[in-house]
């Protein structure tokens, strides 16, 4: 019998069989919604995106150790210009990287401080040329009172002046000398002030002692300045370009003269240039090495900022893990002072290991562990990290 014949003409009327119809059509519509949660399930489960965590396979492979240091390139013959008066930037005309030729100004200082302490030691020096002028008339007059003396004590046979008149003469013309040797000194200091006054003056507009390139700048207009504070660093043109970086004892020891390193500017990180390992020196902070750039195409410049790359002797069958692993921890007070990972267990949850780490290229990082084996799922991140306290 068909579906028009399982209900009368009351049935219509009653609404009956629509009920029966909707009845129908909401178990299709659940059996769908069912259906594509399964599908969902199943494509998280074979994904690896079940649960909270992102994760990834522990490996087993070779891994050449990268070192990676960011600094400034430096160019041989560098020297450092320093301000030689007191007072505030007004002037700054040059930027890094500029080309600057010989006697170019690079920046001017207030000179006001400098002018002031001028007029202060010329006045210095009026005083102590006034004071040893004085000083050579007394000397001359003591000089003549002894003369005289003299000349009588020997007409009289030593009868006059008296031995105690005589006396006090050679004595006057003595301390009238050494007025004059003290004032002389005093006149010669306050000689050399003056001067040097003067020249700082003049020195109130920074020039370049040789052609060069701006490699870097310590101040900027309006700041002020005092006698040696450091202002500019220049290279001179066509000089070796080199970079220096801090380096563990242990790396420092497994590297030679003529290692060979990449040098990414950070203008141009993609078009990486080549260097090489000049020497290696002992520093308050520990070993540095030094590295000379090979930079046919002149792209570099001194004051350049850049990262070094140097490449280990490869590391073989070491067992790996996404440096993400070793940055990923799920309790937010966890003490940091140990290498850790977090596995993910069998029910879902992260197991915690203790690690030991060895070398790194920036992505993967050795490990040393017990009862962690090649293929164990090792947690990266959080997919839904929980709310926020």
């Amino acid at each position: 019998m068909s579906d028009g014949s399982d209900h009368s003409p009351l049935d219509d009327f009653l609404g009956t069989a629509p009920r029966r119809r909707r009845r129908h059509m909401v178990s299709i519509a659940v059996l769908v919604v069912v259906a594509i949660a399964a599908l969902a399930l199943a494509q998280r489960f074979l994904t690896g995106q079940q649960g909270p965590y992102y994760f990834a396979p522990v490996t087993r492979a070779d891994l050449t150790p990268l070192i990676s240091e960011h600094g400034t390139i430096n160019g041989e013959g560098e020297l450092v210009v320093r301000a030689r008066v007191a007072g505030p930037v007004t002037t700054l005309t040059v930027q890094p990287g500029d080309t600057v030729r010989f006697g170019q100004e690079l920046a001017r200082i207030d000179p006001s401080e400098a002018m002031l302490s001028r007029d202060a030691d010329a006045a210095t020096l009026t005083a102590a040329d006034a004071e040893l002028r004085a000083a050579r008339v007394l000397a001359a007059q003591a000089r003549a009172q002894l003369a005289r003396f003299e000349t009588v004590w020997k007409k009289s046979r030593g009868q006059v002046p008296s031995a105690n008149e005589m006396a006090t003469a050679r004595a006057a013309a003595a301390s009238a000398d050494a007025q004059v040797n003290a004032a002389a000194a005093r006149e010669k200091a306050a000689r050399l002030r003056a001067k040097g006054s003067h020249d700082a003056t003049a020195g109130a507009s920074i020039r370049a002692p040789f052609a060069g390139i701006v490699a870097t700048i310590a101040t900027a207009g309006g700041r002020r300045v005092t006698p040696g504070t450091p202002l500019f660093t220049l290279a001179r043109t066509g000089s070796r370009l080199t970079m220096a970086v801090p380096l563990a004892g242990e790396l420092a020891a497994s590297l030679k003269p003529g290692s060979a390193a990449t040098v990414r500017l950070d203008d141009a990180p993609d078009t990486p240039l080549t260097a090489s390992l000049t020497g290696i020196a002992p520093g308050p902070a520990g070993p540095k090495a030094t590295f000379a750039l090979a930079d046919p195409e002149h792209r570099a410049r001194a004051g350049m900022k850049a990262t070094l790359e140097i490449e280990l002797p490869v590391r073989r069958n070491a067992l790996l893990v996404p440096n993400a692993a070793l940055a990923f921890e799920p309790y937010a007070t966890a003490d940091r002072t140990r290498a850790r990972i977090h596995l993910l267990g069998d029910d879902g949850a992260p197991a915690r290991v203790y690690v030991t780490t060895g070398a790194s290229d920036g992505k993967s990082t050795e490990i040393f562990a017990s009862g962690v084996q090649p293929g164990a799922q090792v947690i990266i991140g959080w997919r839904d990290p929980p709310p926020a306290r």
